[in-house]
């Protein structure tokens, strides 16, 4: 009995010295009086797979000052690989309380992530937020409105292509957030008797952003048609109200569809106001009642009447009224995976150009036959000569095993002084230009390391970044970082912490952003009797190298432009109704310096 005495004494003793844990010890989030976390996924936790969902965190602070910082982990793939941690800062005065979104990248299994607030080692809070993966194929739909009414018969819309299953996800104007890469899991967004003046300017250009990279953007009409395009850049805008007027019937409606008439009793409360750019779908007696416009890539279409009432509420119409809008771009393309985005792919083909490094290109063929040659005749009339010389034949089979030995450890060490000792990070950036100056730059970067290490990287610019595949998995997380978890944090700079390497290996990553002031390039071009002909005009700061106008499977080299400096465009032979087989662009691009002269390859006047 004495002796459970004495053991109990020891582990009170070591308890008070700090090195166990009391089993009573309260729980992180109870250490920190004053200190509140809230989180929520955004858009009710819908992602499509391989897209960006924003996580918002409201913290509030009573306690003293705190140097925080905001984890969202997602775990490894299946088998145990390393998990993945998006962050952002988190600094909290106080008496602070604050709204932070995380960006994160969840997996296509992901159905719950964690979300801690952490200072330093330790943890203050842990919540854990429900998500909601959905297959790149189904058509997500944004309805930024008071109530859905009307909005509802959407759910039921057919859609060209394959089958789409709809989702309608009720958003408020606080819920769009401020980076177009949050919204690309929306095939659309429809704005309706909303008040947009509380947009801040970071949501309105990541919704310009979002609608120039393809995006559809719907917007009501009605009473509240001016409030709803209060805070709307005019650069999106197909129709300025400034009013409304009353009618009685709606037959420009129920001819737009090519349904039956409209027999829902009138009146109608209509906007009215000035054209933009754009054209007019429908119109009743010179009033415009759907407008459209194309921005950049994406579509916006102006109804100038509220879309969740009369007379969408009782018209049989309605439902082809929305198949009729929203079919144009609707059909999931047929070459692309239903669980696979279009983001993924293009990244999934980046690591194999990433891997090929110049610098770490083999010797050439002369200089390898050379090093054989010198090889061959040290161990051979060489040696032999100096050991005829010195009477010693016999030793033979001793010195040529060292030479080869010498040798091989001499060329080794010459190769890693030469090129062994290289850190090479490189990179590969796709630019999208656009008409306002500014540019989507999605940036791909691989690191090469001669050493097993691990390094941490500072990224300007505000970019968003993420692990990079070789092969897409549709159930992994991204790279496998070895002996760690990789760390994407936020901010500027964002930063990369925790990119183990392996000896003479390579680990990549991506960056996603916007970058301002980089110009576009004006054109002036018209077919002509099957010919494109015009002008392009460099206008931006950049000189650029091999250039190249595409147009379906044609195109035309155009050499090098600088800073305003302007090209005539001639290309011949256009047919859009050829849709024979041919060999892939990218191969005709290149052919030529793919194939040998003699062996296929282009004649030189071609060159």
């Amino acid at each position: 009995m004495k002796r459970w005495w004495v053991v109990a004494l020891i582990l009170l003793i070591i308890s008070g010295a700090g090195l166990v844990t009391p089993a009573w010890s309260a729980p992180p989030s109870q250490q920190r009086q004053g200190l509140e976390m809230q989180v929520e996924a955004a858009f009710d936790g819908y992602f499509k797979y391989g897209e960006w969902l924003p996580i918002w965190v409201e913290l509030e602070n009573a306690g003293p000052d705190l140097d925080t910082e905001l984890r969202v982990h997602v775990p490894g793939r299946l088998g145990g690989a390393s998990a993945t941690t998006f962050a952002a800062a988190a600094p909290l005065p106080t008496g602070s309380r604050k709204r932070i979104p995380v960006y994160v990248l969840p997996n296509n299994f992901s159905h719950a992530l964690e979300v801690q607030l952490v200072a330093g080692d330790e943890v203050l809070h842990s919540q854990e937020v429900p998500v909601n993966p959905q297959p790149n194929v189904n058509y997500l739909a944004g309805l930024v409105a008071p109530e859905r009414g009307a909005l509802s018969f959407i759910a039921g819309v057919p859609l060209p292509g394959q089958e789409r299953p709809k989702t309608l996800i009720d958003l408020s104007p606080a819920d769009l957030p401020e980076r177009a890469e949050g919204l690309r899991s929306f095939d659309v967004l429809i704005l309706n008797d909303i008040d947009t003046s509380s947009l801040t300017p970071g949501q309105k250009a990541a919704l310009e952003a979002w609608m120039r990279q393809g995006g559809r953007l719907v917007i009501g009409g009605g009473v509240g048609a001016k409030s709803t395009t209060a805070g709307l850049p005019d650069s999106l805008l197909p129709f300025v109200p400034s009013g409304v007027v009353e009618i009685d019937e709606l037959p420009g409606l129920a001819e737009f569809t090519g349904s039956e008439a409209i027999r829902v009793p009138g009146p109608f409360v209509v906007a009215s106001g000035d054209e933009g750019p754009g054209h007019t779908l429908a119109a009743q007696n010179g009033l415009p009642l759907v407008r459209e416009r194309a921005v950049g890539g994406g579509t916006v279409d102006f109804i100038t009447l509220d879309q969740a009432t009369a007379p969408f509420d009782a018209w049989a119409g309605t439902t082809v009224f929305w198949e009729r809008l929203l079919s144009p771009d609707a059909a999931y393309p047929d070459w692309l995976p239903r669980d696979i985005s279009a983001r993924q792919m293009n990244a999934g083909q980046m690591t194999y150009a990433l891997s090929r490094l110049p610098a770490l290109e083999l010797p050439s063929i002369r200089g390898l036959g050379l090093l054989l040659v010198l090889y061959v005749v040290l161990v051979g009339p060489i040696n032999y000569l100096v050991l005829r010389w010195r009477k010693r034949l016999h030793w033979a089979w001793i010195t040529v095993p060292l030479i080869t030995l010498a040798f091989s450890a001499g060329a080794f060490g010459l190769g890693y002084a030469f090129r062994g000792t290289d850190l090479i990070l490189n990179k590969i950036a796709v630019i999208g230009l656009r008409s306002d100056g500014t540019a989507d730059v999605t940036s791909y970067m691989g690191l090469f390391s001669p050493a097993r290490q691990s390094y941490e990287i500072e990224v300007s610019g505000g970019s968003l970044l993420s692990p990079l595949n070789p092969d897409y998995n549709p159930w992994g997380s991204g790279a496998v970082s070895p002996g760690g978890e990789l760390v994407f944090v936020q901010g500027e700079p964002s930063q990369v912490r925790g990119l183990n390497v392996n000896q003479w290996s390579m680990q990549t990553f991506m960056t996603e952003g916007l970058r301002a002031d980089v110009g576009h390039i004006e054109g002036d071009l018209q077919v002509e009797d099957d010919v494109l002909v015009g002008t392009l005009r460099n206008e931006t700061a950049y000189r650029l190298t091999d250039t190249v106008l595409v147009l379906g499977n044609r195109f035309v080299r155009l050499g090098n432009l600088g800073p305003g400096e302007e090209v005539s465009v001639r290309m011949d032979g256009l047919d859009f109704s050829d849709r024979s087989f041919s060999e892939p662009l990218s191969y005709q691009l290149f052919q030529d310096q793919l194939m040998l002269p003699g062996l296929g390859g282009p004649p030189p006047e071609a060159e």
